[in-house]
């Protein structure tokens, strides 16, 4: 793999890009994801927290590549398998709809479908795969990095990102307590990841890293009890889902039948189209359900 450009990010510094990278970050669904915050509206309790799904792509991508390296201590992997990998981890969130999983849930109860469904689609449907396709990757194999189940041979690749400690988690915790001010998922990101291994085609820690790893765990619970799960956070969360649920029958925000219908939305779009009905006037039914 040849980097061909360096992108500045706040978490992790410079982080470098591929020509194939750069040519999949151009793209709309990708580009979209600047639209989509990352923690839905925990921005009304941490001012902070406006940072976007994008920028997490961005870090994903970077720690998978990281985690790659290390474990190729251990097993062999090529450099078309590392760069599936890392394109893989920039794409596992491509599937997610305006103020993230706040939507997510109001996909679920309307459609049957997750971000994870809908990511499938969007690497098969949307311009990512002729892209794809003439960088010479196929889409079905990305998608069963990104998205598919962690079983099977080398299973490892697909563990760099859903593990219990994979590029996801080690990105978002870093990221979101830097961006909220929360100082508990603070956790050691370039220990644990040389730490890793294979054992048995599964990633494994060196036991050297143990505090490190215990340090991780405990992170990530405080930030579900700090953050994700504060109070005024869920609140916020719920009476936003009860106005995509209840209004969804007039804005038919889940109806989409096109892979372009949904890459329509993000959180800007969502916003417009709640408040195009709350002016619609007192005596409007149509204002009473939101």
């Amino acid at each position: 793999m040849r980097v061909v450009k360096y992108i500045r990010d706040p978490v992790h510094g410079y982080v470098p890009v591929t020509e194939a990278e750069l040519k999949i970050l151009d793209t709309f669904p990708v580009q979209r994801l600047r639209g989509i915050r990352q923690l839905s509206i925990a921005s009304l309790v941490y001012p902070g927290a406006d940072h976007s799904r994008f920028s997490h792509a961005l870090g994903s991508m970077h720690i998978a590549g990281q985690i790659v390296g290390s474990l190729r201590g251990h097993v062999e992997i090529s450099g078309e398998e590392e760069q599936m990998v890392r394109i893989a981890a920039l794409l596992h969130d491509i599937g997610h709809g305006p103020f993230s999983h706040s939507f997510e849930e109001v996909m679920v109860e309307k459609k049957g479908v997750n971000h994870e469904d809908m990511g499938r689609r969007v690497v098969k449907e949307s311009e990512l795969a002729d892209v794809l396709g003439s960088l010479g990757f196929s889409p079905q194999e990305i998608c069963e990095l990104a998205f598919g189940k962690t079983g099977g041979r080398k299973r490892y690749l697909k563990q760099v990102i859903a593990s219990q400690v994979d590029a996801d988690k080690l990105d978002f915790l870093v990221r979101d307590s830097y961006y909220t001010g929360v100082e508990y998922g603070r956790v050691d990101v370039s220990r644990l990841v040389q730490a890793m291994g294979v054992v048995d085609e599964n990633i494994s820690i060196d036991l050297k890293a143990l505090y490190a790893l215990e340090a991780f765990m405990i992170a990530r619970y405080e930030m579900f009890l700090a953050v994700y799960y504060h109070h005024a956070v869920r609140a916020a969360e719920i009476m936003l889902y009860k106005a995509m649920i209840n209004g969804d029958e007039f804005l038919n925000l889940t109806d989409f039948r096109t892979v372009e219908d949904f890459l329509r939305m993000d959180d800007a779009y969502l916003m417009t189209r709640l408040r195009e009905l709350c002016r619609s006037g007192p005596d409007d039914e149509r204002v009473a359900v939101v």
